[in-house]
């Protein structure tokens, strides 16, 4: 058993709360080593659930997001800090969760690979991705929550992660884990789902995947859309997110605009003020209580 099992009534979590304080303490490390404020998340997205059965299952994806307070660092100055955090963080986990970062195979920094295995490794089923991305944001989380409110309107025009949800097994991935995502923030606001829809939101759910191989050889990313899979997103997913898009406008012209945490797009997203308040809040409260 690694460092972040957590067993609680015979049944074995992700210890999210060590990790969490883990995150917390390399941010303290570093605010004082570049004498700048960090700090960090890592979201899986599905918080907003809130079931904690989450923590029970085998998470190989760690996408963790720093932020930095210097609002005067240039985009070269950025990227070139991700990845030299991403190393400094990966070497702090060693040192702290030993047994648990063995099955760290590759690194993420920015969207930019770092293989720790050979080239033609292949990744197996106790392999983890560890992902650092930098951004310029006085709260990394009120930033995340804006991205995530915000990706309707990435799925809706077509934009940011959906760009090339027929090309990119991974950003068609996360296209689907967005979809489901943003059904959940604005379920109490748009029209309720009918028995067959529902269904098809299962049939989604089963196109998410929890592989590596995608981010460790880039190849392996680029599978064609199946024809199912474009009839779902055209025929439903594509349909539903209009629905909810026009149920959560705004009608005094209130925009929203977020930065994409995994593309360079800027989104932007006409929702009332009352419903953003709403949305913002649910992603912080779940995100903050995911826990054992």
């Amino acid at each position: 058993m690694n460092e972040l099992a957590l067993v609680n009534n015979g049944n074995t979590y992700f210890n999210n709360h060590m990790w969490r304080e883990t995150i917390n303490e390399f941010c303290n490390i570093i605010s004082i080593k570049y004498g700048k404020k960090f700090e960090g998340i890592c979201p899986w997205g599905f918080e907003v659930f809130n079931d904690i059965n989450f923590l029970k299952k085998n998470i190989r994806r760690y996408f963790c997001y720093f932020s930095v307070d210097d609002m005067l660092m240039n985009d070269s100055e950025i990227n070139e800090m991700s990845e030299r955090i991403n190393f400094e963080f990966y070497e702090y986990i060693k040192s702290t969760h030993q047994l648990w970062a063995r099955n760290i195979v590759c690194l993420l920094s920015n969207e930019r690979v770092h293989k720790l295995q050979s080239d033609d490794y292949s990744c197996e089923n106790r392999d983890k991705l560890l992902s650092v991305t930098l951004r310029k944001s006085e709260s990394i989380l009120d930033s995340y929550a804006k991205y995530i409110i915000c990706s309707l309107s990435s799925i809706n025009n077509v934009i940011g992660e959906a760009r090339t949800y027929r090309e990119n097994m991974v950003f068609r991935w996360r296209t689907y884990q967005l979809y489901l995502i943003v059904e959940k923030i604005f379920k109490a606001f748009t029209p309720e789902l009918s028995k067959f829809e529902e269904r098809l939101v299962r049939v989604a759910i089963t196109f998410t995947d929890n592989a590596i191989q995608p981010f460790y050889t880039v190849d392996d990313s680029c599978h064609p859309i199946e024809t199912v899979e474009v009839a779902l997103f055209e025929e439903f997913i594509f349909k539903r997110v209009k629905i909810i898009a026009d149920a959560i406008k705004s009608s005094d012209g209130n925009v929203v605009r977020a930065s994409c945490f995994h593309t360079t797009d800027t989104l932007t997203l006409d929702i009332d003020k009352q419903i953003y308040d709403h949305a913002v809040q649910l992603v912080r409260d779940t995100y903050e209580g995911f826990v054992v």
